[in-house]
């Protein structure tokens, strides 16, 4: 027998950027890969996207019966809208990208380009899930509970849109979820349902605010099996993650930022390193160390073979950084005069904090786990550092404070001792449940 369809369930998410969207289609006019524009030229997220990510959350049988399926021919009981922007503020801007060799020199062939909705930008979007009423047995069963996971996902920011998501992309914050029912069981309840209009504000008035303290665990959480460390660290010398401008007024090469705006509506410039940056620089890192395959955890693509990186660095905004513009010039080593058409000018940020957070597998060999020790305390030292012109100084931070899955871990100046209590952490993390 059918499933009899008895109600309608409606989501309304509204949600922030906090990191950097690529969410790319098939054009390359502007880079190598464009952001997803509609009819009117303005960037949205596909309902596409969203349903792969909701279906990520279930095991297949689950996914099929509800999100749909080709093989079984059975329609999706959860339809999926588009996220459509809720302000006009909002900036498109473009990263470079190039694969570097260990002397920090492009390796040829590797360099692209990608355009990007930069962090802040808000969205809106829904979900309607039919209610069917399942008589498989003398128990009447209602299945509502897919939608209350994809919610529960939202409201704990657990979701991740587009592309480079294992760097920091993507990432959401500040999510509303309002939950609304409409039942069939009488003719006055049917035509509540077909006065409701989902994209009137007005008709969300009297919504429930989802709550996540009642969640039902009834998904496979994506972000079981790993160990998060979350590492906030102080400048101790200048840094730039070099774009590249042919403004007359701009300086030759300014540092990566994204466009804030403060409660008066001003653009506030916020200088930003990329996950790629700190993933390059731990890769090559742990690499030199030589404790563990490198290439199984950070990924690879070579002789048409490729595997997706198995550890997470996020993107990190620098607060309460200054910025300075500096002239320079290149001098002939042997006549120790200035080189003729090489000056040049550049902007950097110095004085600033910021927070980078590593996630990774519990089921990687204990070399691994050594080795990423090894590496923040590198950092930590002054080894390991970020961006441009490090071999002049820059680039370079020190730890403040660092968690391990929002536990605070004790640390003074003794870096041997804080490479101990890492090791033991990490080691302690890995075998619990």
């Amino acid at each position: 027998m059918a499933d009899k369809l008895i109600g309608k369930r409606y989501y309304k998410i509204d949600f922030e950027l906090a990191s950097a969207l690529s969410i790319g289609g098939n054009a390359s006019y502007a880079t190598d890969k464009d952001i997803v524009y509609n009819g009117n030229g303005i960037p949205y997220i596909p309902a596409t996207s969203l349903a792969g990510i909701y279906r990520s959350f279930f095991k297949t049988e689950t996914a099929n019966k509800y999100f749909g399926s080709k093989t079984d021919f059975t329609d999706s009981r959860i339809y999926v809208y588009d996220a459509e922007l809720k302000s006009d503020k909002y900036n498109v801007s473009k990263r470079d990208c190039v694969s570097l060799d260990e002397w920090k020199t492009s390796i040829k062939g590797s360099k692209f380009d990608f355009e990007i909705i930069e962090p802040e930008t808000k969205f809106v979007t829904y979900i309607e899930q039919n209610i069917y009423e399942n008589i498989n047995s003398e128990n009447i069963e209602i299945d509502d509970n897919v939608g209350d996971v994809v919610a529960d996902m939202w409201a704990k920011e657990k979701i991740q849109i587009g592309g480079k998501t294992s760097r920091g992309l993507g990432r959401v914050k500040n999510v509303s979820v309002k939950l609304k029912d409409f039942s069939f069981k009488s003719e006055e309840d049917k035509n509540k349902w077909f006065d409701f209009d989902i994209f009137d504000e007005k008709y969300w008035e009297d919504a429930v605010i989802w709550n996540s303290e009642k969640e039902k665990h009834w998904s496979e959480n994506i972000h079981t099996g790993k160990i998060t460390l979350n590492l906030k660290m102080k400048q101790v010398s200048p840094i730039i993650i070099r774009t590249y401008t042919t403004n007359k007024e701009d300086s030759d090469y300014k540092p990566l930022t994204f466009t804030k705006y403060n409660t008066d509506g001003k653009e506030i410039k916020m200088p930003v390193i990329p996950g790629t940056s700190w993933a390059g620089a731990f890769k090559a890192h742990i690499e030199k160390l030589g404790f563990c395959n490198v290439k199984e955890i950070f990924g690879y693509s070579e002789n048409k073979k490729s595997k997706a990186s198995s550890i997470y660095f996020s993107e990190s905004i620098i607060e309460k950084s200054k910025s300075k513009i500096l002239s320079r010039n290149s001098i002939d080593r042997f006549t120790g005069g200035t080189v003729e058409n090489a000056l040049f000018t550049e902007e950097i940020c110095y004085g600033g904090e910021t927070v980078l957070e590593i996630s990774f597998n519990k089921n990687y060999e204990d070399g691994f786990y050594k080795a990423m020790a090894a590496s923040i305390i590198d950092m930590h030292e002054g080894i390991i550092s970020i961006g441009g012109e490090t071999s002049v100084g820059r680039g370079l931070f020190r730890l403040i404070k660092i968690k391990c899955d929002g536990n605070k871990i004790e640390f003074n100046e003794d870096s041997e001792r804080l490479y101990e209590k890492l090791i033991e952490v990490i080691l302690k993390k890995r075998s619990e449940e």
